[in-house]
């Protein structure tokens, strides 16, 4: 089955990139926690800016324009892998995701890790209870391979309690 992700982020940070690694000396991508926490200030504040300008449309529509160009080649899966808003009534991010046939929507979270930010605070009890599911992992750090496993597992044990047939 052929699946892609997608990320609101990767919208954000392609869009920070060259500003980030002018000002800072650091890739807006970057992995590491203590670049991260340097520029977090800068993207939070461009994201939000963004969200208000747009009603919660901005970053979704970027996703969905590549999503669209993909399921026409052919892709027959999206995995959005950073949902943290559900604000803009009828048009933020749940809603975007909810708008698809056969759409599930779960929450990972892992063991001792909090919301990186305030509105992640605010949002994610809107988001739990939009869920079709919420799994909880065990503390993962920044192990890609692991974080990958978990998620194809997960995946593989929603598809299949719902019924859903890919």
């Amino acid at each position: 089955i052929p699946i892609k992700e997608y990320s609101f982020a990767y919208y954000l940070k392609n869009d920070l990139r060259e500003l980030c690694l002018d000002k800072f000396g650091i890739d807006s991508f970057t992995e590491k926690t203590e670049e991260k926490t340097i520029i977090r200030p800068l993207l939070i504040a461009y994201g939000e800016c963004m969200r208000t300008f747009s009603k919660g449309t901005y970053w979704w529509k970027m996703v969905k324009q590549n999503m669209e160009q993909d399921f026409s080649r052919g892709n027959q899966v999206a995995v959005i892998s950073d949902c943290r808003f559900f604000e803009y009534d009828g048009q933020d991010e749940i809603d975007f995701i909810k708008s698809y046939k056969n759409n599930l929507l779960f929450t990972v979270k892992q063991d001792n890790v909090g919301p990186a930010h305030i509105s992640e605070e605010r949002n994610m009890p809107k988001i739990e209870a939009a869920s079709d599911a919420i799994i909880q992992w065990p503390y993962l750090g920044n192990s890609l391979d692991c974080s990958i496993n978990y998620c194809v597992k997960s995946f593989q044990l929603i598809v299949e309690r719902l019924g859903i047939e890919i």
